[in-house]
């Protein structure tokens, strides 16, 4: 858990809103954080704003992907092996298919040229 932060999480389309558009609505909202460097944006807040948050996004007619508090990792490890990125998604699948697990939070990145 000292790997992680508790944070709100908001994944939005970059065809739903501009970048600029977005920042001006989080920002006075409580947003810490704005990343696009995915194929959407990802916007973080502390817990505490993320009601608040979610009522701007609402307000401003711009729908979420999804959003949800999470465990947002401190770091990120890179994975760059196949034999070890394959024994990785496994383990989290089998830890997803647990009946006792509500969710599976990790830290890792496998590298986008390695097929699993």
């Amino acid at each position: 858990m000292f790997n992680f932060q508790r944070m709100g999480q908001f994944f939005i389309s970059k065809e739903a809103v501009t970048e600029s558009r977005l920042m001006e609505i989080v920002l006075d909202a409580g947003a810490e954080d704005i990343k696009s460097d995915g194929p959407d944006f990802e916007v973080l807040c502390p817990i505490s704003s993320y009601y608040t948050l979610a009522q701007a996004i609402i307000g401003a007619n711009i729908k979420c992907l999804s959003s949800e508090i999470a465990y947002i990792p401190s770091s990120i490890i890179q994975i760059t092996d196949a034999e070890l990125a394959t024994k990785v998604l496994k383990t989290i699948e089998k830890l997803e298919d647990l009946d006792d697990v509500k969710s599976v939070f990790a830290n890792f990145d496998i590298d986008d040229s390695i097929e699993t």
